[in-house]
């Protein structure tokens, strides 16, 4: 029935991150989609779990730990701002995206066992 669905926009539409024309579109599509409008609440409710979870933070040393680390491994750096940039957003920004997945997978699981 519908052909543009609003799948990819809809972590956007929960976090308010959309202009106020894309937010209204999108609105308006889970008003009459029943398939965006349960995945909506799915972002939703892992959302809210992922509010509940502890902020812990990384030691002061890790960093120095890690560069040491590399450095043991023959691993050459010029510049340790940019490495610790480019390591950063390789292994550590996935980490919310892991989170939140692995709630959906949780909710989806409950859901059917339920």
């Amino acid at each position: 029935m519908f052909s543009n669905h609003v799948r990819e926009q809809l972590s956007a539409y929960c976090h308010h991150e959309l202009d106020a024309q894309a937010s209204r579109q999108v609105a308006e599509h889970l008003i009459a989609c029943r398939s965006c409008r349960a995945e909506f609440e799915e972002i939703k409710a892992g959302v809210k779990l992922a509010e509940h979870l502890p902020l812990v933070k990384a030691p002061d040393s890790l960093w120095t730990e890690l560069e040491s680390r590399l450095d043991e491994q023959g691993f050459k750096h010029e510049e340790p701002t940019q490495l610790r940039r480019s390591f950063r957003d390789r292994f550590f920004y996935p980490v919310p995206a892991a989170i939140a997945a692995a709630l959906l997978l949780t909710l989806g699981v409950a859901a059917f066992w339920i």
